[in-house]
């Protein structure tokens, strides 16, 4: 199954979401801006998901 992330940044936090293909919402996470918080949601995903 084909997932995508969606990343909406702001400036100190983002709103980081995973999307499968049927649209159904796997992940919805409010996290600090920095690698670590985000990969904390998006770190286990296959390499070249697409993310926007």
């Amino acid at each position: 199954m084909s997932v995508c992330v969606r990343i909406d940044v702001h400036r100190k936090r983002s709103q980081v979401a995973v999307i499968n293909e049927g649209g159904e919402v796997l992940a919805n996470r409010h996290v600090p801006n920095g690698v670590r918080p985000i990969l904390s949601v998006i770190g286990g995903l296959p390499a070249g998901t697409a993310a926007a």
